[in-house]
């Protein structure tokens, strides 16, 4: 079953990966990455595997939260390579940015949730 799970996951990143590159309209590309596969895939084998919709349910809640720090993070790469920077340079400042906010987020939602 976990060799059906990984094929399955790597044929959708396959192919958004080979749309992003042969697509001359990268909106088409977007939209298929945007679709949250990853959590929508782990939904599945969760519910397949366990049939407990209350964990996917908390994790659906907690995924709303985690999206958040992620919003940055495209918005600075974006800009950066728009400004032609160096694409590795730009990428690690994104995370770098991702990471950040999600320490921030981490210490916030502490804060007001403790």
């Amino acid at each position: 079953m976990g060799l059906i799970k990984i094929l399955i996951s790597a044929v959708i990143i396959y192919i958004a990966t080979e749309l992003s590159k042969k697509t001359n309209n990268v909106f088409v590309a977007a939209i298929l990455i945007s679709i949250p596969f990853v959590s929508l895939i782990t939904f599945m084998w969760l519910y397949i595997d366990t049939k407990n919709t209350q964990l996917i349910a908390s994790l659906s809640r907690e995924i709303v939260f985690l999206v958040i720090p992620t919003i940055p993070m495209f918005l600075l790469l974006s800009y950066m390579l728009l400004k032609n920077y160096n694409f590795y340079l730009s990428l690690f400042s994104s995370l770098a940015l991702m990471l950040l906010s999600y320490l921030i987020l981490s210490l916030v939602s502490h804060f007001l949730f403790s």
